[in-house]
């Protein structure tokens, strides 16, 4: 509930809260163990002592934090009836989600981790030869050195320490020099198999053979779930090195991938009642190839590839408030075509700049904004004389309201979904929730069957319901390839 109330705060553990309401330091379970290997080790007394002061704690903090929340101003009303509606049930659904865990195929992993062991010794072997020698690839400074001295390749940013040689420096040298392409390929096959195929395998839980993660209510501001030990939510989506592959569904079983069809959009769509997004929806026009249209000032059935990949860049990034600079940055243009492009983007969807600035203004005058469902973030710099900092908090304040009601959907239709597997006893199962995505286990024989249920259930969320849309794949495994 303390989320509900302060969304920017971080470190929301028993200990921080109790901290700023009582002003106590409270002990920690670590404190409690100190050098002992088991709880059991520790002193009976000691552990009762420990135990009531939590259980003490947390009755008087929901005590204060009920108080506030359910006041009769009707900005906190709405709290209550976030965290009665969405928060409060959601958390025996995520419980239920964490339990089933989901299955992974050891074999496939290993398989992966030997063909990435094999791609990252051709990318060495290749790098080394066009730097001329070996060095610490991995090294910033012995980096800057092969790159920038000895190989004079022109540097793009500075920093502290020299030459920065990040990601993003390197993407803007990419396609000039072969060394540069060779190490953006070698880090990307580092990280793949650094952070998912090798430590994955050792995650399985040892009973069930599973991997079970955490789902986290309390991390981001803007409501959006989190997921920790492993995170699920950043398994990449490669077809070439493709690691949702590994995740499959048990003997006789298959998993079914639902997720919803830009839903952002649609949410700004309904929110703002811009008329030409919402007969987009209505006439299931591809929005981001009638954004081209008007970008490029062609018929959509001239958009080619590329200019649709930049319309849906552009219909994103005005969620999160992009800027000329930002666009230009993207799309490899002149801070003119970028801003034009902006422009032509609100004459045509005239309904966002009113709804944008609608949004500002009453953030202006209120310092919050709320989603639709009332889940609300407090926006400190609106009013700050700073313009950094006051476009920030702009941005900030339009991307909390979309991109929280989105956060809000999902939640719904998760609590609506597994309230109807165990009121109907349907033989389906929550294995994860991947943003956008749910993802489910049900028996072959089954299958087509829930799928009808589950996708009507995720787009029965009211109001929305006559917006949304959904795609579903159903499959032995995760992956798509």
């Amino acid at each position: 509930m303390e989320h509900l109330l302060e969304p920017n705060l971080t470190h929301l553990n028993l200990e921080n809260v109790v901290q700023r309401y009582f002003n106590v330091e409270k002990k920690t379970f670590k404190q409690l163990l100190q050098d002992r290997d088991s709880i059991l080790e520790i002193p009976e007394e000691h552990l009762k002592n420990y135990t009531y002061e939590d259980g003490e704690f947390t009755f008087r903090i929901f005590q204060q934090q009920n108080e506030k929340v359910s006041q009769n101003s009707s900005k906190n009303s709405a709290l209550w009836k976030v965290y009665c509606d969405i928060d409060e049930p959601l958390i025996k659904v995520l419980a239920e989600i964490e339990m089933n865990g989901v299955t992974i195929d050891q074999s496939y992993f290993y398989s992966l981790s030997v063909t990435l062991q094999e791609k990252l010794k051709e990318n060495e072997d290749e790098i080394y030869r066009l730097a001329g020698s070996q060095f610490n690839i991995n090294s910033t400074k012995q980096l800057q050195e092969i790159l920038f001295e000895k190989m004079k390749i022109p540097p793009v940013k500075k920093t502290k320490s020299g030459y920065s040689t990040d990601n993003e420096v390197l993407k803007k040298l990419a396609g000039k020099y072969i060394i540069i392409d060779s190490l953006l390929e070698y880090r990307k096959n580092n990280k793949l198999l650094n952070t998912y195929v090798s430590p994955l395998p050792k995650m399985v839980n040892q009973k069930t053979k599973k991997l079970h993660t955490n789902y986290h209510q309390v991390i981001t501001a803007t409501g959006r779930l989190s997921s920790t030990q492993p995170n699920l939510q950043n398994i990449p989506v490669d077809n070439t090195i493709n690691i949702r592959r590994g995740f499959v569904a048990e003997q006789e079983h298959q998993l079914l991938s639902i997720d919803y069809s830009q839903v952002e959009i649609r949410v700004l769509a309904y929110l703002s009642q811009d008329k030409n997004l919402l007969l987009a929806y209505e006439k299931d026009i591809d929005i981001h190839a009638q954004t081209a249209s008007i970008l490029f000032e062609k018929e959509i059935n001239e958009i080619n590839k590329k200019e649709r990949s930049m319309a849906k860049i552009l219909n994103f990034s005005i969620i999160y408030g992009a800027t000329s600079y930002s666009i230009a940055q993207e799309f490899n243009i002149s801070n003119e075509e970028a801003k034009n492009f902006i422009e032509k983007y609100f004459e045509n969807y005239s309904g966002v700049r009113k709804y944008f600035d609608r949004t500002i203004k009453d953030c202006r005058e209120s310092f919050f904004v709320e989603t639709f469902y009332g889940r609300k973030r407090q926006v400190d710099n609106i009013r700050s004389d700073n313009f950094f900092l006051k476009a920030r908090a702009e941005r900030m304040a339009f991307n909390s309201i979309i991109q929280g009601t989105a956060a809000d959907i999902i939640k719904i239709a998760m609590i609506n979904i597994q309230k109807m597997i165990e009121t109907e006893n349907l033989p389906i199962s929550i294995l994860m929730q991947v943003h956008d995505e749910l993802v489910f286990q049900i028996p072959e024989k089954n299958l087509q069957e829930m799928r009808t249920l589950l996708e009507n259930k995720m787009i029965n969320v009211k109001p929305f319901d006559q917006i949304l849309k959904v795609n579903s794949t159903g499959s032995s495994h995760w992956g798509k390839g």
